[in-house]
Formats: structure tokens, C-alpha cells, sequence
């Protein structure tokens, strides 16, 4: 759950306007459009919590936003760009594998590290990136994606349904164990 723990009184206060009028609002269209404007309007800690929002809403009418946004170099957004990748492992969508790669040269590390965990996430893979090492193997990692990428692109799935067939396919195999 995204929540406005950790601001400072007046970006609290913001945050939970931001929610209160997102909650308000009656379509997931709506709510999607109204946080994208809020985060291209604001430069805050509020717009770090909408981009989480944007992720627990799991809307893919977001995923060209953030990717766009996350691939921006707009040094007004450097920190929001640190929230993306979270959102899109919860959007689940497979148009941000190719700009997650691209996120993974960022120079701000913190963007580029998240954003090879999000691929692992996505993916279920890691092509060999270590994470506690990842800024001196900052650009290995990029290669190996990419190359993996190549490869795998067209065979790839992602979305919710990965987690019920594994589910399913788990309960499946525990009932044939115990006839």
C-alpha cells in the first residue's frame, strides 16, 4: 500500500488531498489522467507518492507516461524517476521491459538499480546482474539485458495471471501427489 508516511507535514497534507481527489473521481481513467497532470504540474514529495498511486491503480493507460517520464532527463524529476519502476512491476506490463533496460544506463543510481530489480521482477529472470554490485557493473547489466532481451522478447509473458497459473499449476501438482 502507498502511504504518506515518512513527509513532512505539508506534503502530507498534500498527499492526502491528492488521494481524497483521486478517490473522488469516478472512473480508473479518470484517477489515471488526473495523477499523470499532478506529477507533470509538481516537482514534490506528492507526486513520488502519485507516481505510487499510479502503480497501485495497476492502470496500463500509465505505462506510456511513466516510461516516457523514467526515460525523461528532466532533472526537475530525478526523484520522482526513483518511484517508476515499483509502479510498473505493479502495472505489469510487458512495454516497460524495453525502457526499463534503457533506465538501467540512467545516472542517477538509484533509478538504474531499481530498475534492474524491476526486470527481475517482470521477467522472473536476472540474466546475472548483481544487485549489491550493480554500480560497478552498471554497464554489464545493460548488455546483458539487452542481449536477453533479444532473445526472449517474443516469448516473454507478463501480467497478473503468472501468479494464478503458478499458483493453480502448484495445487495441481500438490493433488496429484497425494492421490
Amino acid at each position: 500500500a502507498v502511504t504518506a508516511q515518512g513527509l513532512d507535514e505539508k506534503s502530507k497534507r498534500e498527499a492526502e488531498e491528492l488521494r481524497n481527489t483521486v478517490k473522488a473521481l469516478s472512473s480508473e481513467s479518470e484517477r489515471v489522467k488526473y495523477l499523470i497532470s499532478y506529477i507533470e504540474d509538481k516537482n514534490s514529495l506528492a507526486a513520488e507518492y502519485a507516481v505510487g498511486l499510479l502503480g497501485v491503480l495497476k492502470s496500463k493507460e500509465a505505462v506510456p507516461f511513466l516510461t516516457r517520464l523514467l526515460q525523461s532527463n528532466n532533472e526537475g524529476h530525478s526523484r520522482v524517476k526513483e518511484f517508476i519502476p515499483q509502479a510498473l512491476v505493479n502495472i505489469k506490463d510487458k512495454r516497460s521491459i524495453e525502457p526499463l533496460i534503457k533506465a538501467l544506463g540512467d545516472k542517477n543510481l538509484v533509478v538504474a538499480k531499481r530498475s534492474a530489480i524491476a526486470l527481475t521482477m517482470l521477467t522472473k529472470h536476472n540474466p546475472g546482474v548483481k544487485f549489491d554490485s550493480f554500480e560497478q557493473q552498471q554497464e554489464e547489466a545493460i548488455k546483458l539485458w539487452r542481449d536477453w532481451w533479444q532473445k526472449n522478447k517474443e516469448v516473454v509473458e507478463i501480467n497478473e495471471d503468472q501468479k494464478k497459473k503458478s499458483s493453480q499449476a502448484g495445487k495441481e501438482s500438490n493433488q496429484e501427489k497425494s492421490n
